[in-house]
């Protein structure tokens, strides 16, 4: 029981940041007439996400889209080998909250995303299947019928880890059928990280402030 506990409550890789990290995985919505019962409740908006970068006391919000093309697992081939693996489609704040260990090349930036760049960081097992090698940054792989560009390699991620750290690949959010619409009610959970674990709360007080406004 204590190694489960630790596991979950302890920042470990690559969760090194957990002690100033807050989730956000559903937001609801009600009527603004309080004779009403209707509310509708989700996984938040990718907009919340730009609405909470801009607050004063954050470092960084990570977007990781759930739930797209019904299912996280694609079919990802090389010359070598065809096998399923699990994608996590996610903005490039996502490297900042998560302390992952490169073990070659680099995460995508925030202009891969804006521009929509098919560029992928694969995990160090995945690569071992794929390639039969470490050595692949620059490389294409097909995933799912679509070419993208190899540009970083991570260690390994446990699998008691958070869901949110899990992963095969990782891609810009923007490479897949993303769209943009104006409601906080969309396909999103959020990894916000204060600047600092004694301004969590203030981090609390100032989203709940935007919120309300």
């Amino acid at each position: 029981l204590s190694v489960i506990l630790y596991s979950k409550l302890a920042p470990l890789y690559p969760e090194y940041n957990l002690y100033r990290t807050l989730t956000v995985n559903s937001v609801e919505k009600t009527e603004k007439d309080s004779t009403s019962s209707n509310f509708w409740q989700s996984s938040p908006n990718y907009s919340l996400a730009n609405m909470i970068r801009q607050l004063p006391s954050i470092d960084a919000v990570a977007g990781i889209f759930v739930g797209w093309e019904n299912s996280p697992y694609k079919d990802a081939t090389t010359e070598y080998a065809t096998i399923p693996v699990v994608l996590k489609y996610t903005n490039a704040d996502y490297w900042k909250v998560y302390d992952f260990e490169f073990i070659a090349g680099k995460p995508y930036s925030d202009s891969d995303v804006a521009s929509k760049t098919k560029n992928v960081v694969i995990s160090q097992s995945c690569a071992k299947h794929l390639f039969k090698t470490e050595d692949i940054t620059n490389k294409i792989i097909n995933v799912s019928g679509l070419e993208y560009k190899i540009i970083g390699i991570v260690k390994d991620v446990a699998s008691v880890m958070d869901h949110k750290t899990i992963a095969d690949m990782w891609a810009p959010f923007t490479t897949t059928n993303y769209t943009d619409i104006e409601d906080l009610l969309g396909d999103c959970e959020l990894a916000i990280t204060a600047k600092s674990p004694d301004e969590i709360e203030i981090v609390r007080s100032e989203i709940s402030e935007m919120m309300h406004k």
